[in-house]
């Protein structure tokens, strides 16, 4: 995949649905510091916040970024504009799943030097998009699938994440030392949106196999 050609694909498609992206990581944000300010200023507790951050970090954060994937996903396949209320009508138990269990291989694997990290996210990238083409699959074929499906292209996409990582940090970094609390909120939002659309746009183009017919197992 052209790489130029892809990373315009990507802020072409933020462009046209960027209101509902960067509403969804403005709550998001809004929501995570809300919670974190009252349960310390308010009620005084500290430890509460952190084991909150954890549970977002883990199982909300990661679930909610699957749904985008697949909203972004199927926009794409299916040429239409991003869609909220399909976007929150996906989430099922087994989404939830695939979601903290790719959260944690990648944290765990990440622990022993950042590039199994890497490795993993690459494999588990197809993960979410196998399982919602067929939910009848088990969750090993579906990471299975995955790092097969990706094999050849693990290259492109960790150089569009790369690239797209350094101009969002760069647009953080300038509202940071603008020393703006609500713009720096903002483009906290504008990189969220910028970053999650690169995994969904780029395994769009990448096709999916056939499914097995019965009479073929």
């Amino acid at each position: 995949m052209k790489t130029k050609k892809m990373i315009k694909e990507y802020f072409n498609y933020f462009l046209e649905n960027y209101l509902d992206l960067t509403i969804i990581a403005i709550l998001g944000i809004i929501i995570s510091r809300f919670i974190n300010i009252f349960m310390v200023n308010t009620l005084g507790l500290r430890i509460i916040p952190s084991l909150l951050n954890l549970f977002l970090a883990i199982i909300v954060t990661p679930t909610i970024c699957s749904l985008i994937e697949l909203e972004i996903y199927y926009s794409k396949i299916w040429k239409r504009n991003f869609n909220l209320n399909e976007m929150i009508n996906r989430l099922d138990s087994n989404i939830i799943y695939i979601s903290v269990y790719k959260t944690i291989n990648i944290l765990l694997w990440s622990l022993l030097f950042v590039i199994p990290g890497i490795i993993k996210y690459l494999e588990y990238s197809r993960a979410i998009f196998i399982y919602h083409r067929d939910p009848s699959l088990l969750n090993s074929e579906i990471f299975k699938m995955s790092k097969e499906q990706i094999n050849g292209h693990e290259k492109d996409l960790l150089i569009h994440t790369i690239i797209m990582s350094f101009i969002t940090g760069l647009i953080v970094s300038i509202a940071k030392n603008l020393s703006i609390s609500l713009l720096y909120y903002i483009a906290s939002a504008i990189t969220f949106s910028l970053l999650v659309v690169v995994n969904p746009i780029f395994q769009s183009k990448i096709r999916m196999p056939e499914k097995k017919r019965e009479s073929d197992i």
